[in-house]
Formats: C-alpha cells, sequence, structure tokens
C-alpha cells in the first residue's frame, strides 16, 4: 500500500469516525462516542499549535517534539524481535519512532487519532488515521510486534488502556513493548482550554504498568528512565 492509498483511507476515516464504534453492549453509545472524540481532539489541537504559549513561562517547546525515548525503544526491540519484522507503532505522534525504526530495518505502520499531523508531519509517512479502539480490524497477528510509545497514559480512563491492551495484542504476532510516563504533565492544559488538567489521564507507578501488561502478556522487561516505564513482553504462546 502507498502513500496516496493511506491519505485516501485517512480522509475517508476522518469522515466516519464519528458515526463509527457506537454500538457496545451496555454503554450509552452517545456518551462513549463523546468521550471518545473529545480525546481525539485535545490531541489534534495540540499537535496543530505551533507556537504554544504558557500563561506563566511563555513560548514552549511545541508537543510532541521531545524524542529522547525513541533510541531505547529501538534498541530494546532489536534485542526481543530484530529486524526484519513488521511492527505496528499505536499513536506514532509526529513520526521520530517511525523513522528510527525504518531505518534500523523494520517494515512499519503508524496509527495516530491526531488529524492536524497527517496535514504535515505525517503526510508522507506510512500512517493512518485510527485510534486504538480500531486496530482490530487489522486482523489476529498481522504484526510481528505492536509498539506504543507515550500513549496509554493519555487515553481517557482505565477501561480504554485495558481495551487498547487487547486490541495490541490481538494483532500482535510475538512482541508487545511499551512506555509511559508516570508523573504529571499539566503544562499543555495550562497553555491551551482543554477538558483535562493533567495530559496523563491515567497515572499508575511502574508496578502498577507492571502488572497490568502482565495480564495480557509474558513479561520480559521493565525498565525505569526517570519518569519513564518501557515494558516489554511476549504474547502467549509466540515461538
Amino acid at each position: 500500500m502507498d502513500n496516496q492509498d493511506l491519505h485516501d483511507g485517512n480522509l475517508k476515516y476522518a469522515h466516519a469516525h464519528e458515526a463509527a464504534g457506537a454500538e457496545e453492549a451496555g454503554e450509552d453509545p452517545n456518551a462513549l462516542e463523546l468521550s471518545r472524540a473529545q480525546g481525539h481532539e485535545i490531541y489534534n489541537r495540540l499537535y496543530a499549535l505551533k507556537r504554544p504559549v504558557h500563561p506563566d513561562k511563555g513560548p514552549v517547546t511545541p508537543y510532541g517534539r521531545m524524542n529522547g525515548r525513541v533510541g531505547r525503544h529501538v534498541r530494546l526491540l532489536e534485542k526481543f524481535c530484530p529486524p526484519p519484522a513488521r511492527v505496528l507503532e499505536v499513536g506514532c505522534g509526529r513520526g521520530y519512532l517511525l523513522d528510527a525504526l525504518e531505518k534500523a530495518g523494520y517494515e512499519v505502520l503508524g496509527v495516530e487519532v491526531a488529524a492536524s499531523l497527517f496535514e504535515r508531519d505525517l503526510k508522507r509517512r506510512p500512517a493512518r488515521l485510527m485510534g486504538a479502539e480500531d486496530i482490530h480490524q487489522f486482523g489476529e497477528n498481522s504484526f510481528d510486534a505492536v509498539i506504543s510509545n507515550d500513549v496509554l497514559e493519555h487515553l481517557v480512563d482505565i477501561e480504554a488502556v485495558q481495551d487498547a491492551l487487547e486490541n495490541i495484542v490481538h494483532v500482535a504476532r510475538k512482541w508487545v513493548q511499551v512506555s509511559m510516563g508516570t508523573g504529571r504533565s499539566p503544562l499543555f492544559p495550562q497553555c491551551l482550554d482543554l477538558p483535562v488538567d493533567d495530559l496523563h489521564t491515567v497515572q499508575m507507578t511502574p508496578e502498577e504498568w507492571r502488572r497490568m501488561l502482565s495480564e495480557y502478556v509474558d513479561v520480559r522487561f521493565k525498565k525505569t528512565f526517570g519518569p519513564s516505564v518501557f515494558i516489554g513482553g511476549a504474547k502467549e504462546g509466540a515461538s
């Protein structure tokens, strides 16, 4: 699939997403869809903001321009699922990790909910406009590995995290690797009028994250770097 096909698919997803996935058992479809749409729109606005200004700190670095975790993710993935391998990145942001994985020899595809990124940062990168709630559409075991960098802690609630992990494990054939920030993240909500006061809407300790991941994969490592925790695990039954 070339980038034009991805672009066309992204446009269709953007137009259809408001009506998609609203029928879930035991839930109010309108309330569920509103919550999902709000979460997506927060990051659409953040990534679109070219010159964020904090009321006290003044101009700050645009959201998602920090990429300090990229190198660690690549080195860890090379150890447990070396290239060539097919890798899905859930929540690919500006595409920095996609680029690094491609350079390391992986076949990559990213999914991202912020439509504004596809106007520039992701315009020519292998990425689709899609949320974690929809990746099951790729099919079971469709990627050798699934990676997620600084995403799960930004989902709307713990149930959304659990749903995302179920989908991640469904499409992963062999390996799952995630990183999360475990501190607070109030800076950008103070720059914009957002419906949250902290971007880390799901806050857990590194050990709590490890325990949660262990419900879905055979955890092989948990590493902390400052306020971030990296966790990797093999899918049950993977060779």
